[in-house]
């Protein structure tokens, strides 16, 4: 495939390129990417960093630690000496970029970052060294094993599309007349890479599926081992029978050789039933008449609700009625306040499918009034019938006084009769008044 191959070099050539002049200075405007660590290494190490295409070779060429001087004390021969003091740390870098260029940067101190403005920054992360006194008598300290671990910010182009212009897109640090952000932008047999829609590389056996090669088992059967088959893309093992039963169910039993026989779809549309090929009446809306579609490979009734009644709605291409609790019309249902007293707060009920209050003076329960009841009246007590054989009744009540003085009649009990006891009381006066005059 020498043209695809070449297309895909002359445009990562062309990517390459447009970096190496941006990391080189010329560039008219860019951005720093965000720090990439690196290291440690020691005094002439490189630790390398790359980002996008490219890459940069970031050479320690020089670490400097001023170890200063411990306290020592003692006679000679016993004389000891304290940690030395450590003084300033930096360290030097040479950068070599992928295009073959250089950049220096001198006495980078520790914690500190140095700028090559518009190439670089660097910045010194962390010195570690060995400290260890050479002169017992003034404390002189060198040191030994420095490492250093940098972080490094490359200039770039572009770090995202928004440091482009419009129309163009960030690939790769660069920006560039964009073709595609992802690879459903692309020809079925292209994928994005760097904003950039290539052919998919293809084998000799195999399908493109989703912008990707994949690829096949076997496309011949003599790709596969001795007693195997290439069938739908797979080697498959030869198989005795008797019944079809002892077959997979894209085979039937060939009698005749006592072998498992592949048996060919007869469309691209269908399914292997009961050791048989089945064609489907459809596999998609497309296979369908006008007007219907294709639901469960079967090409059915409706398309829009408007292929359907008012009450209704279609449905997997089916006109289904709507149910519920709601004002049904226009292939909708609009739900009403409530269906049930279950809809509303305790306090309402539901009236004509509207949550109302429930009038009451006493206690509600389970939205209906609820009132204690009233306790029955005690019963008015009969008066005794008269005894057997005595033809007047009791005597009522009597008049006070004598003839001469006017009687005074006795007030009416209430109800208009007494109790025995107090028709008992009211005869006796009127008894010693008769006794008395019956004397006189």
């Amino acid at each position: 495939m020498p043209g695809i191959c070449a297309r895909r070099t002359a445009r990562s050539l062309l990517l390459a390129s447009a970096l190496f002049l941006s990391l080189s200075g010329l560039a008219a405007a860019g951005v720093y990417l965000s720090p990439i660590g690196a290291g440690p290494a020691g005094e002439g190490g490189v630790m390398r960093v790359a980002f996008g295409n490219a890459w940069a070779d970031v050479r320690a060429y020089r670490i400097s630690v001023d170890a200063g001087f411990a306290q020592c004390s003692g006679e000679s021969g016993s004389r000891t000496c304290g940690s030395c003091a450590l003084g300033q740390e930096s360290a030097s870098f040479q950068v070599a970029w992928l295009n073959g260029t250089e950049s220096v940067l001198d006495g980078v101190l520790q914690g500190a970052t140095g700028e090559l403005q518009g190439r670089f920054k660097v910045r010194v992360a962390s010195i570690t060294e060995t400290l260890r006194v050479v002169n017992l008598d003034t404390g002189e300290c060198v040191s030994s094993d420095e490492l250093v671990s940098i972080q490094f910010q490359p200039f770039v182009e572009c770090a995202t599309d928004s440091d482009c212009a419009g129309g163009l897109g960030c690939a790769a640090y660069q920006c560039v007349h964009s073709e595609c952000s992802s690879s459903s932008q692309c020809a079925a047999d292209e994928y994005c890479v760097n904003r950039q829609c290539y052919s998919v590389p293809v084998g000799t056996c195999g399908e493109i599926v989703n912008h990707t090669w994949r690829s096949f088992m076997c496309c011949d059967n003599s790709e596969c081992p001795a007693n195997s088959t290439c069938i739908r893309n797979s080697c498959r093992m030869q198989r005795l029978c008797v019944f079809d039963s002892d077959c997979v169910i894209d085979e039937k039993c060939n009698l005749a050789t006592g072998l498992c026989t592949y048996i060919p779809p007869n469309s691209s549309c269908g399914q292997y039933r009961n050791h048989a090929w089945q064609d489907f009446e459809c596999c998609n809306n497309s296979a369908c008449p006008a007007g219907k579609i294709c639901v469960g490979n079967a090409c059915t009734g409706c398309v829009t609700d408007a292929s359907c009644p008012g009450d209704s709605k279609c449905s997997a291409g089916a006109c289904v009625k709507i149910t519920g609790c709601g004002l049904v019309g226009n292939h909708t249902i609009v739900p009403y306040g409530c269906c049930s007293d279950s809809d509303c707060f305790e306090e309402f009920a539901c009236t004509d499918h509207a949550c109302r209050p429930v009038p009451c003076g006493c206690e509600i329960e389970d939205h209906r009034c609820t009132c204690a009841a009233t306790p029955a009246p005690s019963p008015t007590p009969t008066p005794s019938p008269s005894p057997a054989g005595q033809g007047s009744p009791t005597p009522g009540p009597q008049a006070t006084g004598t003839p001469e003085q006017g009687a005074t009649p006795l007030p009416a009990p209430s109800g208009g009769f007494c109790a025995p006891g107090l028709a008992l009381l009211a005869f006796v006066p009127c008894a010693i008044l008769f006794i008395i005059r019956k004397d006189e």
